[in-house]
């Protein structure tokens, strides 16, 4: 198996046409997908400004009816999983709403923290869960009075869904997978049809005729003409050199 040089070239060549090929799509899609995570964080973190401007006004507003009407709306805006809204255990309790507190501990972490959380959910659908605290601000003091400037007045709680993005990079990958392999099979022909004429047919002409020589049955008269001046092409001119230099041979 593999005898002859030109098995071994093709075989290396193959060999390492796959094994670039799948290094290449493996670096680009590792890398376009980080780049889809970054690009959604950033849409992510964008909408959920918009979301949270749009409710601190109609908070602001003091009507629980127009702030649920908010939320629908906002719910419909395309990419958007879940969304909600986790009031407080003081504002409960000053608005004497019919309301439980959350019992989610990353919700009750951000209302102890204060601080945006942002989590990649990848088990089930793929999703981006931003959980942002609503702090009271001087002019949410009108009418939350038994609160502070800085309290956390509830949190939001956003999902957005990767997956369409995820399908794009599914769809990029192949089309790049394809490009390689069109791409390889081209090269591949090409170096092939190159190695065909400087190096597979110069040394075919070159074994056939020393094999008719070593047979005894050859013309020792023919000399061998050296077409390239390669290293194929000084080995086929120190042959006939060598019979000049025997003539008991001719």
């Amino acid at each position: 198996m593999l005898k002859t040089i030109h098995s071994k070239i093709i075989s290396a060549m193959i060999a390492g046409l796959i094994m670039g090929g799948i290094g290449i799509i493996l670096f680009m899609s590792a890398n376009s997908q980080d780049l889809a995570n970054k690009t959604s964080q950033k849409s992510l973190q964008m909408l959920s400004e918009s979301i949270f401007q749009t409710l601190r006004v109609s908070m602001s507003m003091g009507d629980p009816k127009v702030v649920e009407e908010t939320l629908a709306r906002a719910k419909k805006i395309p990419g958007i999983d879940a969304l909600g809204v986790s009031k407080s255990k003081q504002v409960i309790e000053a608005f004497g709403l019919q309301a439980e507190t959350t019992k989610d501990p990353d919700i009750l972490k951000t209302f102890e923290t204060k601080e945006t959380k942002l989590i990649e959910i990848t088990e089930g659908k793929h999703q981006v869960r931003l959980i942002k605290p609503l702090l009271a601000e001087k002019d949410c003091l009108n009418c939350h009075v038994t609160s502070k400037e800085g309290d956390a007045l509830g949190v939001m709680d956003l999902k957005i869904s990767l997956e369409e993005s995820d399908n794009d990079i599914a769809k990029a990958g192949y089309v790049i997978a394809a490009t390689m392999i069109v791409a390889s099979i081209f090269t591949l022909i090409g170096v092939l049809f190159f190695f065909k004429s400087t190096l597979f047919t110069p040394l075919q002409i070159l074994t056939d005729t020393t094999k008719d020589l070593a047979e005894g049955e050859g013309d020792l008269t023919k000399r061998l003409k050296a077409k390239n001046d390669d290293e194929i092409g000084g080995v086929t001119g120190y042959i006939p050199k060598f019979i000049e230099k025997n003539p008991t041979t001719v």
